[in-house]
């Protein structure tokens, strides 16, 4: 389906209630104003991304003693964890210029949680 967003495209019963309209009509096919020169898709593209995260605890040693451990590690770690940008929702501001006519495809997101234990 299309990008929740792109809802907000023109249409007659959209512009007929009164409805929301940030987008131009959405067409396929060989429309001749989806090739009109225009900067309404040009973005700034600044983004700062938080993409690498570990947070870690090592247990103290006076605790691991009385369970037989010698030292234990607790810890999560998250990739691609969060965005700030003002491009359009879902789109990768570090995707190649070029491309058009894609949907949005989101990053994967990956949060990882483990624990180590040395006996």
């Amino acid at each position: 389906g299309a990008v929740e967003y792109l809802l907000n495209s023109w249409s007659a019963e959209r512009y007929e209630k009164g409805l929301p309209i940030v987008f131009p009509r959405l067409s396929e096919g060989n429309y001749v104003h989806n090739y009109q020169a225009s900067t309404y898709w040009v973005r700034n593209a600044r983004y700062v991304r938080l993409k690498n995260i570990e947070l870690g605890y090592n247990v103290p040693k006076p605790l691991l003693a009385r369970i037989g451990l010698s030292a234990t590690r607790l810890f999560v770690n998250a990739n691609n964890l969060y965005t700030w940008s003002s491009v359009f929702d879902g789109v990768d501001p570090e995707q190649p210029t070029g491309i058009v006519n894609e949907e949005p495809y989101p990053l994967t997101r990956t949060i990882n949680a483990g624990l180590n234990l040395k006996f």
